[in-house]
């Protein structure tokens, strides 16, 4: 059931990944050489018909090795085989030559054609290919793995997906490997399949090894305290318990360790710092703090407040899966936060993705405190004007959930905006404008803002309502959540607000402060005319230089030998003179004896 919601959660996350990193490069890929509609149609129907032939191809040949490998291990199961036999004979026969057709179309166009194998749609078919196969093959040896560890029945289903697609990936795997390094903006779309795989593979690591420590420390918890049978026997290794969670690690590990360490291991691009900080560090922290906090509240409720049962046994027989998710969380927190730290040194680039991080982080933690001051708050009202009818008021618990999430947003909020603060004061201008810092701010203020003028609202509201006589006339209970949120999204919208106007103060600050322009006198531009042969062209571009404006050029004919050089002083001295002409309009004459400055006048501008 885990892995089933593991599963649900990540698909959709890498179908919105490959969209966006799709989009990503086809932008950035504008740059490249133009290609025809002919060619881009080509390519789109040939990978994608290659895309649904080989998917075909590939179900037909698992139906295929399924029903083989299941009339050898259960030959009384031969109806519904030689129906999937049937069906998977159709779509190999089908399948497998349309692949190998299209697939050996693409391999000559690609010899033919250097550009087809820098192309973006060969990038995302491979990508696309090995993230399916990779995620199926793993499915199938999680279920290898639990029977060979002695978890389970043979699977010949599982058996054939895990070895039909872990051929299938090592093949394009291969062929990649072969055709590699690419472009910038293709390698992105090999970092995305290489960061995804990754995350799916220490995802179902964590999965394994959680189970492992759960069902160790459940069993060794109900020995110890209610008596049950010992967690190993002899006659089944394991107790016939630990061999699933066992099966799952494995198998999770072997995709992780392949895709971290034999894949992305020299890589250092941006996309690596994203993964380190968004998703595996982040979710280490969030397991450790969230574990930590069902703890808390565990052990609070008891001894202070009122607990659904008088069973000690049974009111903390949470804490062996709390204690097995903070073990997973805080190693993979603890590993990525040392990786992190190690290529530090070494790699540039980190700001952006840590800047986001920590403000990330800063974010969930505001809203833990905001929601145990908000439970606080409406439970303190709650107490002080409670109901005639109610006849006892449950306070303890709320305010020991309130306690709770006080105690592990505080510190979480606090640690990490004292962090990005001090770094925006050091940072300076950057820091204090960089994208992330003003998201978080406009995002909390706005949010801030709106919870606000909604709670206000419903206050008043009961107010008025009341004072009309229309109204019940318990004011303080029937608002009090509306006044904890008030209280709670004033003062977060106030602070946020005094900490955007130092921004802004700050900025304003570092800019240099605006002085009125004072622009130099220019000399009247003139209408220039250069007569001057072949050879001293060159002078032309040093005149409109010295000058600042075009010159027009007339050539002489036939060729004349070149003037004299003019350096920079000559060149100054000449454009000073065209400056002080008599005349709006100016001939320079350039030949062998040197430059000459004639002011002249258009006969309909002369004064007779």
């Amino acid at each position: 059931m885990a892995l089933e919601i593991l599963f649900s959660l990540l698909v959709p996350v890498v179908i919105i990944g490959g969209i966006i990193a799709l989009i990503v490069a086809l932008v950035r890929h504008r740059g490249a050489p133009r290609e025809s509609r002919a060619v881009m149609v080509r390519r789109i129907f040939t990978y994608g018909l290659s895309l649904l032939s080989l998917a075909a191809g590939g179900i037909g040949v698992t139906l295929v090795v399924h029903t083989i490998l299941a009339n050898l291990f259960k030959p009384s199961v031969v109806s519904t085989g030689n129906e999937l036999l049937s069906l998977g004979l159709a779509l190999t026969i089908v399948g497998v030559p349309i692949w190998l057709l299209f697939w050996a179309a693409i391999q000559r166009t690609a010899r033919r054609e250097p550009l087809e194998i820098q192309s973006l749609g060969r990038r995302v078919y491979f990508a696309l290919v090995m993230a399916a196969s990779a995620i199926a093959s793993t499915i199938g040896a999680i279920q290898v793995a639990r029977w060979a560890l002695g978890g389970g029945p043979f699977s010949s289903a599982n058996t054939a997906v895990f070895v039909v697609w872990a051929g299938v990936w090592a093949f394009h795997r291969l062929m990649e490997r072969r055709e590699g390094p690419f472009e910038d903006d293709l390698a992105g779309i090999q970092r995305l399949y290489t960061y995804g795989m990754s995350l799916f593979g220490v995802a179902v690591l964590a999965a394994g090894i959680g189970g492992l420590l759960h069902v160790t420390l459940a069993a060794a918890y109900n020995a110890l305290f209610a008596a049950e049978a010992p967690l190993v026997q002899e006659s089944n290794l394991f107790n016939g318990i630990l061999q699933p969670s066992l099966g799952t690690a494995i198998a999770g590990g072997v995709v992780w360790w392949g895709h971290w360490k034999g894949m992305s291991r020299t890589d250092s691009s941006t996309s690596r710092q994203v993964y380190l900080y968004l998703f595996t560090i982040l979710a280490g922290a969030v397991m450790v703090v969230s574990a930590l906090s069902v703890g808390l509240y565990h052990v609070l409720q008891w001894f202070l407040g009122t607990p659904a049962t008088t069973s000690s046994r049974l009111h903390f027989d949470v804490f062996p899966g709390i204690i097995a998710a903070s073990t997973v969380g805080a190693a993979a927190w603890v590993y990525h936060w040392t990786v992190v730290r190690e290529e530090a040194t070494k790699t540039e680039g980190l700001g952006p993705a840590q800047r986001v991080y920590g403000y990330l982080v800063a974010a969930v933690g505001l809203g833990v405190l905001g929601t145990g001051l908000t439970i606080l708050l409406a439970t303190v009202l709650g107490m002080l004007a409670p109901p005639s009818t109610l006849l006892e008021f449950v306070w303890r618990n709320p305010i020991l959930l309130a306690v709770t999430l006080l105690a592990v947003g505080v510190p979480v909020w606090g640690g990490y905006w004292r962090a990005v603060q001090r770094a925006a004061v050091t940072g300076g201008p950057a820091e204090r404008g960089a994208l992330s810092r003003r998201v978080f701010i406009y995002l909390i203020f706005g949010l801030a803002i709106i919870l606000t003028l909604v709670n206000l609202s419903i206050v008043l509201f009961e107010l008025f309502d009341a004072l009309l006589g229309k109204g019940s006339g318990n004011i303080i209970w029937n608002v009090r959540w509306s006044l904890a949120m008030l209280v709670a999204a004033g003062a977060a919208s106030g602070y946020y607000w005094a900490v955007l106007s130092e921004d802004r103060r700050a900025l304003a600050q570092a800019q240099p402060p605006a002085t009125e322009a004072v622009e130099p006198k220019m000399a009247a531009q003139k209408q220039v005319i250069v007569l001057l042969g072949v050879n001293d062209m060159s002078l032309v571009q040093r005149l409109q230089a010295a000058l600042g404006y075009d010159v027009q050029v007339w050539q002489r004919v036939p060729p004349v030998p070149a003037a004299p050089a003019l350096d920079e002083a000559a060149l100054a001295a000449l454009a000073q003179t065209i400056g002080a002409a008599a005349s709006g309009r100016v001939l320079v004459e350039v030949d062998a004896a040197g430059v000459k400055v004639t002011p002249y006048v258009m006969s309909d501008e002369a004064e007779w």
